[in-house]
């Protein structure tokens, strides 16, 4: 609804600012059809980007409710046990100059 009340107001000035500026004459004219397009532009823009930030903010709330859902966080936990990861992937291993990739200092490591 924002998006569409604000293109109403930038068409309403589009449309109603070159009007008065003609009463007045050619140069307000010319005057009123950049005030006019420039509202148009300005108030559009502004509904476009309120209405997806909006939009993207009840998103971002969403995802941050299921994250800390009970169960999501019990599913979740289930989906990645026994999965070793990048950490896990890379232990033990050790690279061409044979230092160890998990990050061992000790001296057998080097």
């Amino acid at each position: 609804t924002s998006l569409v009340r604000s293109i109403r107001v930038g068409l309403t000035d589009a449309l109603q600012l070159p009007l008065r500026g003609a009463q007045l004459g050619p140069a307000h004219f010319v005057a009123g059809l950049a005030a006019g397009a420039s509202s148009l532009l300005l108030h559009s823009s502004h509904g476009l980007l309120t209405s997806v930030s909006d939009f993207t903010s009840a998103v971002a709330l969403n995802l941050g409710n299921g994250a800390t859902d009970d169960q999501h966080t019990a599913r979740a936990a289930r989906s990645f046990a026994g999965r070793a990861g990048v950490a896990g992937a890379f232990a033990g291993r050790e690279d061409a100059r044979g230092v160890s990739c998990s990050g061992d200092t000790s001296a057998s490591a080097l």
